[in-house]
């Protein structure tokens, strides 16, 4: 039987594998295409770090095994003429079919359909500084560009013989919509079938849940994961009650096992109680 660490990087590294992306196509970049894969041995990540870092990590593992691509490097800094940090590069890939070098821009993210007093629907993540349009807007004006700028591209052409580079992206993540709303709109340049979910406040979760004396809570480095029984024997289970409290915090994910589903459990007040 594996422990719960080997369940998990299993379950992570599946996931970036076979789980539909966020992003859709982008004119400045489109989804990289994974291709396949050769049989890999078993990957044990390091799960004492940001989740960000962890699906990064596992994205570089897989691409060890992959039949297409030749992983050249990852985390590239750009320094500018004055010696100040311009940006960074996710991944750099040789792709082995066209023999061109390809720049990936990777990420994991989650956001919740709100709507304001204008009924305004917004993306916002569960800190509410962080939205699905200033991501969106950040990728297309920086870091999709910061390889084909004029120091990027001489940084790369000197380092690693760069002559010529294609950009990708693969986002990964889930929208959430709240339990009373029946329009679900989807944000700009949403991949067709991304991941849902939903999301509701902390006084809502007695009413909403069947046996609130149980609920299973995903563990962070799982919430872009698909919840299988071999995931859930190793996920803890809490009352709805401690939940609640919990959720005064931080933003708690919870596996709703009767409908099948990842539910957002948030503070009352959010998100202007997070924007104070």
């Amino acid at each position: 039987m594996d422990s719960k660490e080997e369940s998990f990087s299993k379950a992570i590294l599946e996931s970036i594998e076979r789980q539909p992306v966020l992003l859709g196509e982008l004119p400045e970049a489109k989804i990289l295409e994974l291709g396949t894969f050769d049989e890999r041995g078993p990957v044990l990540l390091d799960f004492r770090q940001k989740l960000g870092h962890l699906y990064e990590d596992a994205f570089w593992a897989l691409m060890q095994s992959s039949r297409r691509y030749e992983p050249m490097e990852r985390n590239i800094q750009i320094f500018g003429p004055e010696g100040a940090t311009l940006g960074e590069l996710d991944f750099l890939l040789k792709d082995c079919e066209s023999g061109r070098w390809v720049h990936v821009e990777f990420a994991v993210k989650f956001y919740l359909a709100w709507r304001g007093h204008d009924g305004c629907c917004r993306f916002i993540g569960p800190d509410p500084r962080d939205s699905w349009e200033s991501k969106l807007e950040r990728m297309k004006e920086r870091q999709l560009r910061l390889g084909l700028s004029e120091v990027g591209a001489s940084f790369l052409s000197e380092t690693y013989g760069v002559d010529a580079l294609e950009v990708r992206q693969r986002v990964y993540g889930i929208i959430f919509h709240h339990i009373s709303d029946v329009n679900s709109e989807a944000p700009e340049r949403v991949s067709s079938n991304y991941s849902k979910g939903r999301w509701l406040y902390r006084s809502q979760l007695t009413e909403f849940l069947p046996k609130p004396e149980n609920v299973w809570v995903i563990p962070k480095c799982l919430w872009p994961c698909s919840i299988t029984p071999g995931l859930l024997k190793h996920l803890e289970q809490y009352p709805a009650v401690k939940l609640r409290e919990s959720a005064k915090d931080h933003a708690i994910m919870i596996w709703d096992d009767a409908r099948s589903e990842k539910v957002f459990l948030l503070e009352d007040y959010w998100p202007q109680a997070r924007l104070k």
